[in-house]
């Protein structure tokens, strides 16, 4: 953990209590030992969403739709997620919890890669969530910087690695953390802040 292991639990006492369907891909995640955003990061997506007005998200790295549900519930009537995986099996999962939360009419789920799907859609966003192999997200980060609109927002997890962004000898995912904050920084078109939250959330905003 990032921060100290009471003030994570204090913060998940201070959450309301989730949606069964939630709860149930949490339990997935747990059991198959998937990597999702969990509550606290969830709950900051949906946050993002609702206050920006973004009305077209793309998510780069979907896996079976957690992150995506957060982001689908803070969307505006007529809004739409557009989910990345290359994973079939991954999408059916998805689509079934998406369905089973009243989500799915906003979501648009495809298969392939998540940089080659983004960079062959026509569509413009008003937020992308970057959540894919770290090795991928400088190129992420720069493709989400070059297509969002002035007010437009790019969210990244795992920011922070486990920590591992202050180790020596770091290792190729570290360093490609360590590269796309250093894009995130210096790209005088956006205004980026790193929260400390679970393993690490940037939130750059198009000025």
């Amino acid at each position: 953990m990032i921060i100290d292991p009471k003030i994570e639990e204090y913060l998940h006492k201070q959450t309301p209590p989730a949606d069964p369907i939630f709860l149930e891909m949490e339990r997935l995640a747990a059991l198959t030992g998937f990597p999702i955003v969990g509550p606290l990061v969830g709950s900051l997506l949906e946050l993002l969403v609702r206050a920006s007005g973004a009305r077209t998200v793309f998510e780069m790295g979907s896996g079976f739709g957690y992150s995506a549900a957060w982001m689908a519930r803070g969307l505006p009537d007529g809004g739409r997620i557009l989910c990345t995986d290359r994973s079939e099996d991954n999408k059916r999962r998805a689509m079934d919890f998406l369905a089973r939360a009243g989500l799915a009419d906003r979501v648009d789920y495809r298969i392939g890669d998540a940089l080659d799907t983004f960079h062959h859609w026509t569509g413009s966003p008003d937020m992308v969530f970057v959540d894919l192999e770290k090795g991928h997200y400088p190129a992420a980060i720069r493709a989400g910087l070059e297509r969002l609109p002035r007010g437009g927002l790019l969210a990244a997890d795992n920011m922070l690695w486990f920590g591992r962004v202050i180790e020596d000898g770091a290792d190729a995912e570290t360093k490609s953390v360590l590269e796309a904050t250093r894009l995130l920084f210096a790209d005088v078109r956006y205004r980026t802040v790193l929260l400390p939250l679970r393993y690490g959330v940037s939130v750059s905003v198009r000025i």
